[in-house]
């Protein structure tokens, strides 16, 4: 159940989501969609839970583009998934520093830091 509730946060913020809009305006069109194909084949390989290969393709997406945040926020889960916690709150916090707002990388940090604990809602 807490993964599911933490996939579904997941899903509904990070996954799908085109590459930032600060990025966009530095990129030529060719970089952009570069990005975005990337992003879409290793969202599709998160949505099936292939954590490796879905790292496989954040890194190189975040070679090409270092401040994007959804790269790191989705890196984070895999982690997570493979029970890889510390390289886990590494991605989580990068991906805080670029934008302190991302929910999901919140959450996932309380996640990691009290696994048993109520980390679905936010921090007072």
């Amino acid at each position: 159940m807490l993964k599911s509730l933490f996939s579904y946060a997941l899903l509904s913020t990070c996954l799908f989501t085109p590459v930032p809009v600060l990025a966009a305006i530095q990129m030529n069109e060719d970089q952009i969609e570069k990005l975005t194909a990337l992003h879409a084949q290793a969202d599709a390989f998160l949505a099936k839970d292939k954590c490796h290969e879905a790292l496989v393709i954040y890194d190189e997406i975040l070679l090409e583009e270092a401040d994007d945040e959804v790269a790191y926020t989705n890196s984070g889960y895999c982690f997570m998934l493979l029970g890889q916690f510390e390289k886990a709150k590494e991605s989580f916090a990068y991906a805080l520093n670029i934008n302190p707002g991302n929910e999901v990388a919140q959450m996932g940090l309380r996640k990691i830091h009290d696994p048993d604990g109520d980390w679905t809602t936010p921090n007072d």
